[in-house]
């Protein structure tokens, strides 16, 4: 029974769009001018399997019409070169942003790493100190016992026996 209800909607639709006339109303807006497929064809087509000429216009009419419906119903949905454009230009700018916020980091980054690499010099250097400070240290005892070694071995047998 549905698709009885549904035919006669259609039925009742498409002879709503043809005048008495014969003359079809024409469409003002311009997606509803769109033909998604070749009346004429389907005419014939029709009439080749047996339909009177008025009644395969009329399933034409018809067919344009719930095109043209669901075209205009699917209208808000759909994007359109604008909404590319939009969109495009959109995600230009959050680009544009996003390597600025990449290059401050990258900024912040380097001088952190120039911090980090100034302190690594300031230890180094504290470190060579220390190292110098031990190396003049030791030089100077081994300096001291090498003399005070040298003084007794010069020093003759009798003095170290008095002793």
């Amino acid at each position: 029974m549905r698709g009885l209800i549904w035919r006669g909607w259609v039925y009742r639709k498409a002879l709503m769009e043809v005048k008495p006339a014969g003359v079809k109303e024409l469409h003002t807006d311009v997606q509803a001018q769109q033909v998604i497929f070749d009346t004429l064809k389907m005419v014939r087509a029709l009439e080749s399997c047996g339909f009177t000429k008025s009644q395969a216009e009329i399933l034409s009419d018809a067919l344009v019409g719930i095109s043209t419906d669901s075209t205009r119903a699917n209208r808000d949905f759909l994007a359109t070169k604008n909404d590319f454009n939009d969109l495009k230009s959109e995600l230009q700018i959050l680009e544009k942003a996003d390597f600025a916020v990449l290059k401050s980091d990258l900024q912040i980054l380097e001088r952190k790493m120039e911090t980090k690499i100034a302190a690594i010099y300031t230890e180094m250097e504290r470190i060579e100190n220390r190292v110098i400070k031990w190396v003049i240290g030791a030089a100077g005892t081994v300096f001291a016992v090498v003399l005070g070694f040298l003084r007794l071995s010069s020093m003759p047998q009798s003095t170290l026996s008095n002793k």
